[in-house]
Protein backbone atom coordinates (compact mmCIF):
# COMPACT_ATOMS: atom_id res chain seq x y z
CA UNK A 1 0.00 0.00 0.00
CA UNK A 2 1.09 3.76 -0.61
CA UNK A 3 0.34 6.32 1.85
CA UNK A 4 1.34 10.15 1.01
CA UNK A 5 0.00 12.86 3.35
CA UNK A 6 0.04 16.14 2.12
CA UNK A 7 -1.55 19.35 3.06
CA UNK A 8 -4.59 18.90 2.05
CA UNK A 9 -5.18 15.18 1.92
CA UNK A 10 -4.28 11.50 2.81
CA UNK A 11 -3.66 9.40 0.12
CA UNK A 12 -4.33 5.49 0.18
CA UNK A 13 -3.39 3.37 -2.65
CA UNK A 14 -2.90 -0.32 -3.07
CA UNK A 15 0.06 -1.88 -4.36
CA UNK A 16 0.24 -1.93 -7.92
CA UNK A 17 -3.44 -1.69 -8.16
CA UNK A 18 -6.15 1.07 -10.27
CA UNK A 19 -8.20 1.87 -7.05
CA UNK A 20 -7.19 4.85 -4.92
CA UNK A 21 -8.44 6.73 -2.25
CA UNK A 22 -8.16 10.80 -0.43
CA UNK A 23 -8.69 11.38 2.61
CA UNK A 24 -9.39 15.09 2.48
CA UNK A 25 -8.04 17.36 5.18
CA UNK A 26 -10.74 19.55 6.79
CA UNK A 27 -12.07 22.18 5.02
CA UNK A 28 -11.57 20.94 1.66
CA UNK A 29 -15.17 19.27 0.15
CA UNK A 30 -14.93 16.01 -1.53
CA UNK A 31 -18.11 16.54 -3.36
CA UNK A 32 -17.59 19.23 -4.62
CA UNK A 33 -14.20 18.16 -6.01
CA UNK A 34 -15.63 15.19 -7.05
CA UNK A 35 -18.34 17.59 -9.11
CA UNK A 36 -15.52 19.36 -10.48
CA UNK A 37 -14.04 15.96 -11.88
CA UNK A 38 -16.83 14.91 -13.39
CA UNK A 39 -17.21 18.36 -15.27
CA UNK A 40 -14.02 17.02 -16.73
CA UNK A 41 -15.11 13.45 -17.72
CA UNK A 42 -13.91 11.50 -14.42
CA UNK A 43 -15.60 9.63 -12.00
CA UNK A 44 -15.21 9.88 -8.48
CA UNK A 45 -17.12 8.47 -5.48
CA UNK A 46 -16.85 11.06 -2.69
CA UNK A 47 -18.37 9.65 1.09
CA UNK A 48 -18.83 11.32 4.55
CA UNK A 49 -17.88 14.37 2.91
CA UNK A 50 -13.88 13.76 2.86
CA UNK A 51 -13.10 10.73 1.15
CA UNK A 52 -12.97 10.12 -2.29
CA UNK A 53 -12.30 7.21 -4.27
CA UNK A 54 -11.78 6.35 -8.19
CA UNK A 55 -11.09 2.60 -9.71
CA UNK A 56 -9.73 2.76 -13.24
CA UNK A 57 -11.34 0.85 -16.17
CA UNK A 58 -9.65 -2.22 -16.61
CA UNK A 59 -9.02 -1.13 -19.74
CA UNK A 60 -7.08 1.96 -20.11
CA UNK A 61 -3.95 3.24 -21.54
CA UNK A 62 -1.40 5.03 -19.69
CA UNK A 63 -2.19 8.31 -21.00
CA UNK A 64 -5.33 7.85 -20.34
CA UNK A 65 -5.06 7.34 -16.85
CA UNK A 66 -2.25 9.92 -16.01
CA UNK A 67 -5.06 12.16 -17.61
CA UNK A 68 -7.70 11.26 -15.15
CA UNK A 69 -5.13 11.96 -12.42
CA UNK A 70 -3.98 15.81 -13.66
CA UNK A 71 -8.00 16.14 -13.68
CA UNK A 72 -8.15 14.83 -10.15
CA UNK A 73 -5.56 17.21 -9.34
CA UNK A 74 -7.01 19.85 -10.72
CA UNK A 75 -9.75 19.52 -9.32
CA UNK A 76 -8.54 19.06 -5.64
CA UNK A 77 -6.05 22.06 -6.26
CA UNK A 78 -9.23 24.02 -7.45
CA UNK A 79 -11.20 23.43 -3.87
CA UNK A 80 -8.25 24.16 -1.69
CA UNK A 81 -7.88 27.24 -3.47
CA UNK A 82 -11.68 28.53 -3.02
CA UNK A 83 -11.29 27.41 0.85
CA UNK A 84 -8.10 29.36 1.72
Amino acid sequence: MHFYSGQTMHFYSGVDSLLFAVEMRAGIAADSIAWRALDRGVNLSANDGRDLSMTAPLVITEQELDRALDIVEEAIAEEAASNS
